[in-house]
């Protein structure tokens, strides 16, 4: 006979590989004429080489039907696309069908601020664009004219585009497993810049 479901599988669909993965399910196991109590239930990345426990929200295992949480550590997990696999054991020991969910895995993050060149007000809106090989990763900056972006570590180009501003591109290397901080400068297209003009006899 199957074992129990797992359900509503949820949790990031990317992820800073310093950043422990945290995925939430539920897990059911009402087949047949009765129900069965579920005793376990684990969370493994593709090859079964990162394993973690399920643990229920409620604190025990006692019911046929459980909401449960797991906390992934993924300091050295390969950098790329992987599965998480969950599946759960019942009281009879019969093991469900499992579950999966996609999760790319970055080992690069670069923490950007973009700003004017005359004046060093921060720009709202920019389009930002973070291109390391095929991947490539686009954020907007917000108020105060940051984005975070993740990627693989290495060389890895930036483009900046924003209204009114001359595109910038540039280049940077992200190390490995460390946050990189840069600031960026656009300038305004001429047209845009005004100046204040004295009237005659001012």
């Amino acid at each position: 006979p199957f074992g129990p479901a797992v359900e509503a599988l949820s949790g990031p669909a990317t992820i800073f590989r310093p950043e422990p993965a945290v995925v939430t399910a539920t897990v059911r196991d009402d087949r047949g004429a009765g129900s069965h109590s579920v005793v376990s239930a684990t969370l493994a990345l593709t090859d079964g080489m990162l394993i973690a426990p399920f643990r229920p929200l409620d604190g025990a295992w006692s019911d046929s039907t459980e909401a449960v949480s797991a906390t992934l550590t993924l300091t050295t997990a390969i950098p790329g696309l992987h599965l998480l696999v969950a599946q759960a054991v019942d009281g009879d020991g019969s093991v469900g069908v499992p579950s999966a969910l996609l999760l790319t895995v970055y080992d690069g993050r670069l923490r950007l601020t973009v700003r004017d060149t005359f004046g060093r007000a921060p720009i709202a809106g920019a389009t930002v664009r973070l291109i390391s090989g095929e991947n490539v990763q686009e954020a907007t900056t917000d108020a105060a004219g940051a984005a975070t972006l993740d990627t693989l570590s290495g060389p890895a180009a930036i483009q900046v585009l924003a209204a009114d501003y001359q595109p910038l591109t540039t280049t940077v290397t992200l190390l490995p497993d460390r946050v990189s901080e840069q600031t960026l400068e656009l300038r305004r297209i001429l047209s845009q810049i005004f100046f204040p003009v004295a009237r005659r006899g001012e």
